[in-house]
């Protein structure tokens, strides 16, 4: 081989080795400059309640990082111990597996009602990238600013083993970059808090999964150990790097307060989802076969009667519900479990088609609670819907081994239920 190719092939491996490195030096360099926190417009209900001694009532909105006894709980308790001749009460508006869809929903009913004077909002996990993040989020703000102009928000990010790879890289991930937007617009502070976490796995100070060893001290050869599965952090290790991130940011939270007044901005988009609600089941026109649950004589009333406090169930074929909306989007707040059954869903003249709360992405036997969106893109204006229950039966075992699920017992899916607490429009019920 003559040695002028020699000398490129040389060249053009050393050129790809200084990229490389270059590449990973500027990743680091992005990772160390990464904010963790913005305050923006701070909270300035919350510190002038404090300064005036009164009562605070502080709410958490998110999926089940929020819901572990973790960074929610720790808050509320460093705040009580902190303000000791102060009143916290704390509301825990989290459920597993949920994201800003069903969020946006519900904050009226299980958080807004309460009169909280400050709302943490965790999403980043379960959420996506898209616009309709955009839409729920902004949704939220408005809906809570409507309600009370004085209430304060924060946004909080926490992140999978996946997500924390955008952070590794000097960025947030997809999601929380599309909350930022949002949180921009409104002034809204946010917290991310895995950012001090990336830079301990980048410095090789931390195991985002690894088993926590027995002896307490939360530590595997001298790196932290943060997590079971790549989600959930441990409440010994890895909600204690979050609880540390939220402290780190109170100094800013409370010199923002001294910002002028807030006033609601004009929205960044047309669709947003401020006008998303839930309507109880009560309110529509249901037909024979469907039976609403008491908490007293059902178990799966009585475990979800915090955040739906009425269940309907059906399970004869051609059971119905239906209604008319005036609005763009409409779905069902309703239950996924083993014994759930296939729906058919028409909305105005258009074909009907089919859907379900069942799915296999999760512990095939127990039971969650989960928004069922049937159509988001409507063209404004009047809607009519029909619900019943389809006779066809899903194969769920089937589904269950393909995907390599053992199960131990199969008679729980023979049946085909349904369950629901809530129809869920962006808009109003018309009454007829």
């Amino acid at each position: 081989m003559p040695k002028t190719i020699n000398s490129v092939t040389h060249f053009l491996a050393l050129l790809a080795l200084w990229t490389a490195v270059t590449s990973q030096s500027a990743a680091s360099e992005q990772l160390e400059n990464l904010l963790e926190s913005h305050a923006r417009g701070g909270w300035p209900n919350f510190f002038s309640k404090i300064e005036r001694g009164e009562d605070i009532t502080i709410a958490y909105l998110g999926g089940s990082i929020t819901a572990q006894p973790g960074w929610r709980p720790k808050t509320v308790e460093y705040f009580r111990k902190k303000y000791p001749n102060i009143k916290f009460t704390e509301i825990n508006a989290a459920i597993t597996g949920t994201n800003s869809t069903l969020g946006v929903a519900r904050i009226q009913r299980d958080i807004l009602d309460y009169g909280p004077d400050l709302i943490f909002i965790e999403f980043a996990v379960n959420d996506g990238a898209g616009q309709l993040s955009q839409k729920t989020f902004e949704g939220m703000v408005r809906k809570t600013l409507a309600n009370d102009i004085t209430t304060d928000m924060c946004f909080v990010y926490t992140a999978t083993i996946h997500q924390v790879d955008h952070l590794l890289e000097g960025r947030y991930q997809p999601s929380a970059e599309v909350m930022e937007v949002v949180a921009e617009h409104y002034q809204i502070p946010t917290i991310h808090m895995v950012v001090k976490v990336a830079q301990l796995l980048k410095a090789g100070k931390l195991n985002f999964v690894a088993p926590l060893p027995p002896d307490g001290s939360g530590m595997i050869d001298g790196k932290i150990v943060f997590s079971p599965d790549g989600a959930h952090p441990y409440p010994e290790t890895g909600h204690e790097l979050y609880l540390e991130a939220i402290l780190r940011s109170l100094p800013a939270m409370e010199n923002a307060a001294l910002l002028p007044k807030r006033e609601i901005p004009p929205p960044l988009a047309e669709g947003h989802w401020e006008e998303m609600k839930l309507i109880p089941i009560d309110e529509i026109t249901v037909s024979s076969g469907w039976k609403k649950l008491s908490p007293s004589s059902s178990r799966l009333a009585e475990q979800f009667s915090t955040f739906m406090p009425a269940v309907w169930m059906a399970e004869t074929p051609g059971a119905s519900m239906e209604f008319t909306f005036c609005g763009s989007v409409v779905g069902l707040y309703g239950v996924k479990g083993p014994d759930v059954g296939r729906l058919r869903v028409q909305i105005d003249d258009q074909d009907p088609f089919d859907t379900t709360f069942f799915y296999v992405s999760s512990n095939p036997y127990r039971h969650f609670l989960k928004p069922l969106i049937l159509a988001d893109d409507l063209p404004p204006g009047k809607h009519h819907v029909k619900i019943q229950i389809d006779p066809e039966p899903i194969d769920k075992v089937t589904m269950f081994a393909d995907r390599n699920v053992d199960l131990d017992d199969t008679s729980v899916f023979e049946k085909q239920r349904t369950y629901i607490g809530d129809i869920i429009i962006n808009g109003d019920l018309v009454k007829e």
